[in-house]
Parts: structure tokens; sequence; C-alpha cells
């Protein structure tokens, strides 16, 4: 299925044959979006997407940078986006990249690697296993404040899941307590503090 234009106030896809695969590659932008249980979804130039449900096995978001509203992927097992979230729910993602987000905004049940590959110079992010429970890589690449004293991004790891943390760019503070099962700490760039508590099986450490 092809979708022309560039623009779309609503879209809203529920009974396909299957497998469907969906185009709308012109698009840039859509307001808000209901794709029922499709085989590929593809808006690779959309760059702001509003409140939408899409239950598409592949997706391809790779320009979407902005949100107006919640998103939520059901069925997608990897995402990729350069995108600071403000609501965030991926149900089967277990790769994922983003530009930037708290802890709060993002819902990943299956996660097993996430990566944010500008962190906000003032956001903190929190990897728990309570919202992380099976994350076991994580990678975060700060953004430096122009104002040092004011940054204020801190990376804090409670999750005892957790096997391999990779840190880079700038970054406050840095506190890992409690990750009984983290492996391999690779730390570069610049931060405020380091604290590593209770992590008897560190084997790799790299500062």
């Amino acid at each position: 299925i092809d979708i022309v234009g560039t623009t779309l106030a609503s879209l809203t896809i529920s009974t396909v044959a299957t497998p469907a695969i969906i185009h709308a590659d012109a698009v840039t932008s859509i307001t808000e979006a209901i794709i029922g249980n499709v085989a590929e979804f593809h808006i690779g130039a959309v760059t702001t997407l509003g409140t939408s449900t899409i239950a598409a096995a592949v997706v391809d978001v790779s320009a979407l940078a902005a949100q107006t509203g919640e998103l939520t992927f059901s069925a997608a097992t990897a995402f990729t986006a350069p995108l600071t979230t403000s609501s965030l729910t991926l149900t089967a993602a277990k790769v994922i990249s983003l530009k930037s987000s708290s802890e709060a905004n993002i819902a990943a049940p299956a996660a097993t690697s996430l990566t944010l590959t500008a962190q906000d110079k003032v956001t903190s992010f929190t990897a728990g296993q309570g919202q992380f429970p099976l994350l076991v890589t994580l990678n975060i690449t700060g953004v430096a404040h122009a104002t040092p004293l004011l940054q204020d991004n801190d990376i804090i790891v409670t999750s005892t899941v957790l096997k391999s943390l990779t840190v880079a760019g700038t970054n406050n503070d840095v506190t890992i307590n409690t990750a009984s099962e983290l492996i391999t700490l690779d730390v570069s760039g610049f931060l405020n503090a380091l604290v590593v508590n209770n992590s008897d099986k560190l084997t790799s450490a790299t500062l």
C-alpha cells in the first residue's frame, strides 16, 4: 500500500490483507495515526508525529524527531529514531535507539539494549529493574551544557540484570548502585563524579 502526500491530519488503517506493507515515504508530518496489525509501516520522512497507536512488526521512523502526543508501537521489535520523547510505549521492542529521554517517558518492558545518542544536558536517566526488567546493555552519550555548572544529566543504574554500561560525551554524575550483574563499564568524555557500589561481577572497566 502506497500513500502519497506530505502531510496527513489523520491516518487509520484497521483491516488489511496480511502480510501488508505500507509506505508513506513522502509524508513528513502526521497528526494522528491508528495502524492495525500490519507487517511493515514505513514513514521514513516523518519528522513530527501526533498521538498514534501503531501495530506493525517493522517500522521505519528514521527521521522522527518530535512528537505532539503519546506514541505506542505495540509490535515493533526494533525502534530507531532521533527522538527526544515525552511519552513512548514500545511493547515488544528489544533494541531501541533514541536521541534523549528520561526513564519516566519510556515504557519498554522487552528492551534488552537501549541507546541514547544525545542525552539532554539537564535530563537525568535511571536504569532500574522495574522500568527495564530485561535491559542488559545501556549506552548513553551526554550533551554538554554551555554553562558547565548547570550540567544536570545524571545517570543512575540500580538494575540487577544490566551487564554492560557505556557512558560518553558530557554527563554530570554517574552512580551505579547494586548493579550485581554488571560486567563491563566503559566511561569516556567528561563527568563530575563516578560512584560504583556493590557490582562484584565487574571484570572490565575503561575510564
